[in-house]
């Protein structure tokens, strides 16, 4: 029997391409590294300007409290920072320090919102229901996925439903001030106009609280 020869530009042929592929990974890894690292620096900024704009937002309000062209277009941007954020915390991991330096600017953001709103409330007889979600990433549970999925409907559907989630993981003196406030010892947990409400297991059940 004729001894088989190995084939050896065959073995070079598939060496080449191995290295090839290889080489065409670590090109992609990086230029996904530089657009993530893209858009988290554009991100930090949006959210910066947002946190500047919310400051003149309270000025004017004390001219023109009844309006709410700004703090619509405002809750729009508020909309697309969470959803971008979501993806950055897939991405990065919840524990990325810049993930949480952006999450801390949003918590403000949010803070500086729901002020304007509840100025709005009680001044021109508006009457948007205001939502605080009180949630842990760290200490994640089907309850606390079960409730941000109920709320995310409820700030879809609903016009009159503004919706302000914070996560435990973000120490802000605010935050830890509310918190007391409602005595919420346990997460997760909902207040709906300044009611802590223990249970939440449907869209009905938020309605029924409004």
């Amino acid at each position: 029997m004729e001894e088989r020869k190995p084939q050896w530009d065959r073995m070079l042929l598939a060496a080449l391409i191995a290295a090839l592929l290889f080489t065409l990974g670590l090109l992609l890894g990086h230029l996904m590294s530089l657009y993530t690292k893209s858009n988290t620096e554009i991100l930090t900024q949006s959210v910066y300007n947002d946190l500047m704009e919310t400051q003149i937002q309270k000025d004017l309000l004390n001219e023109y409290p009844c309006s709410d062209q700004g703090l619509t277009l405002l809750s729009g941007r508020l909309d697309n920072i969470g959803s971008t954020l979501d993806l950055l915390e897939k991405r990065l991991g919840i524990e990325n320090e810049e993930v949480l330096n952006i999450k801390r600017m949003y918590i403000l953001l949010q803070l500086n919102h729901y002020l304007l709103e509840e100025k709005r409330n009680k001044e021109c007889f508006s009457n948007d229901t205001l939502i605080f979600f009180f949630y842990s990433n760290v200490d994640s549970s089907q309850k606390g996925t079960d409730i941000a999925n109920i709320l995310q409907y409820a700030r879809t559907n609903y016009r009159n439903i503004k919706v302000y989630s914070f996560d435990n993981q973000i120490k802000l003196d605010a935050i830890e001030v509310m918190k007391t406030e409602y005595n919420i010892t346990a997460l997760p947990v909902v207040v709906i106009n300044s009611k802590k409400i223990d249970r939440l297991n449907s869209i009905n059940d938020l309605l029924s609280y409004i």
